[in-house]
């Protein structure tokens, strides 16, 4: 729940940071005859890209838990790729990025992004944990059914 809340906070920022940047390219490149501009279109591409990394990213967690869910061995454990994909670039945007409101967002993404893995690594532990001891009470209910 609280990596899709993340996620969702995440998809909110980047897409006003998106609108924000390839506004300020447009004006940008209109007021200056196509001179300067560019750079403010680049930067929303790459947000474009930190945004698509992350729903990746959603799509993997949750195919992840429903394996976990599901008993599924094969569950995918650790991080998620996409994740790190998506903080890398936030974090290079944010040395690119000068606008202080901008660097403001990007900083909300950054520690959403680090929210999401944190909660999901946090999560698929406690599934682990509980299968764990599920194991171990089952082991001893069958050493107590030899017994009698």
């Amino acid at each position: 729940e609280m990596a899709s809340w993340s996620v969702s906070s995440v998809a909110n920022n980047l897409d006003v940071l998106q609108s924000g940047l390839a506004d300020d390219g447009t004006y940008t490149l209109k007021s200056s005859e196509g001179k300067d501009g560019a750079q403010f279109i680049e930067q929303a591409n790459q947000v474009s890209q930190v945004s698509r990394l992350m729903l990746q990213a959603m799509n993997e967690a949750r195919v992840r838990l429903d394996q976990s869910r599901k008993g599924d061995d094969s569950a995918g454990q650790g991080k998620i790729e996409q994740a790190s994909q998506a903080l890398t670039q936030a974090e290079q945007l944010k040395t690119t990025v000068k606008d202080e409101g901008y660097q403001t967002v990007l900083n909300e993404v950054t520690g959403h992004i680090s929210s999401f893995s944190d909660k999901l690594a946090e999560y698929t532990g406690l599934l682990e944990q509980e299968k764990t001891v599920y194991q171990q009470l089952h082991q001893r209910a069958d050493q107590v059914v030899a017994r009698v």
